[in-house]
């Protein structure tokens, strides 16, 4: 069996833990987040989505800052989501679109000059995966709605590109994301109401 379909059936078997860890809100997701993002680097640098593989770079960053934000919130609040999921805040949506519209100018620049045969689909797919991380160490609950745009493109593009591991993980994410957004903003309610 090739060294990197192994990799990604790994790295797959982890995602599958961590979008389960995500949709019950646990502090473990940032752990399992980290993991997944180290074997999907190697993934995504063999199947030349270089940007989507820099993204993971920046999951690994984004993981530990989600571990250091809800690890401060536990030790201040004293339980593992002590601190509430909510709907973010509609303020911040031009500042994270204005985000959002840069980055995928930046990251289409910088793949054209590469030689990356998915430079569309990898732009779209790095650009809008940047922002859900931070919403979600922010435990924002329409984190979810990104998800789901992201991971219902992924099915299609890594199916395309023959990484079938990852397209069935992703088919689960699609899924597990549409139950999530539902999951946390019940979770959102129901502190809201305490």
């Amino acid at each position: 069996m090739d060294t990197f379909l192994i990799i990604e059936i790994i790295g797959a078997i982890i995602g599958l833990t961590y979008i389960y860890l995500e949709y019950k809100a646990s502090f473990w997701l940032w752990t399992a987040g980290i993991l997944m993002s180290l074997f999907y680097t190697a993934v995504y640098a063999h199947a030349e989505f270089y940007a989507y593989m820099a993204t993971n770079i920046y999951y690994i960053g984004a993981n530990a800052y989600g571990l250091w934000m809800w690890k401060r919130s536990e030790q201040q609040q004293g339980d593992d989501v002590s601190d509430p999921i909510k709907p973010m805040p509609q303020k911040q949506i031009l500042p994270v679109l204005g985000i959002y519209i840069v980055i995928n100018v930046i990251v289409y620049f910088l793949l054209s000059l590469t030689d990356s045969t998915v430079v569309l689909q990898d732009t779209f797919l790095t650009s809008l995966s940047v922002v859900p991380m931070w919403m979600m160490a922010k435990k924002y609950y329409h984190q979810w709605l990104l998800w789901i745009v992201v991971n219902i493109a992924s099915v299609f593009i890594f199916f395309y590109t023959n990484l079938i591991p990852t397209a069935i993980l992703y088919i689960v994410y699609s899924v597990v994301s549409i139950m999530g957004f539902f999951n946390w903003r019940k979770m959102s309610k129901s502190t809201a109401c305490n």
